[in-house]
């Protein structure tokens, strides 16, 4: 059994690609994953968070994003000539990032857009949606000419 808390499963959004994590996206992937998780492989745990994750990720209470000036791909080593990756110094979860690389994020991204009442690109508040989840919605409202209201 893998425990997973807040943490790693924000750390581990982040190292697939999202610059920021709302409440939204968290309750949506944590839901997914439980509803994908038949076995009980993952069990969630919540617990503090690290001094590592708190010296790179802010979060004002309600978004979870990276400092500025640090990327996943930032060097954070405190050793001249040694490299380590920002994305390897949070504590994540390797069988959830493997999780999350095959998660087909539409329905997810959908689904937060239109609690939010979303009808087009241009209602987009890019302080709730991520990068990612704007590009998500750009290719789904495009494949399937549709604006994003029920």
């Amino acid at each position: 059994m893998e425990i997973i808390n807040t943490e790693i499963l924000v750390s581990s959004l982040f190292n697939v690609g999202f610059d920021k994590v709302d409440p939204a996206l968290f309750v949506f992937v944590l839901a997914k994953l439980s509803m994908d998780d038949r076995r009980g492989f993952f069990r969630f745990d919540d617990k503090e968070t690290s001094i590592t994750f708190d010296k790179y990720v802010n979060y004002d209470g309600v978004v979870f994003k990276l400092k500025d000036g640090f990327q996943i791909d930032t060097n954070v080593s405190h050793v001249e000539g040694r490299v380590l990756l920002l994305g390897k110094a949070l504590f994540t979860n390797r069988y959830l990032i493997k999780y999350l690389n095959n998660l087909d994020f539409t329905e997810i991204v959908v689904k937060k857009a239109q609690l939010y009442g979303i009808q087009s690109i241009e209602d987009i508040d890019r302080s709730k949606f991520s990068l990612k989840e704007i590009d998500i919605l750009k290719k789904y409202t495009k494949e399937q000419q549709l604006i994003l209201k029920k």
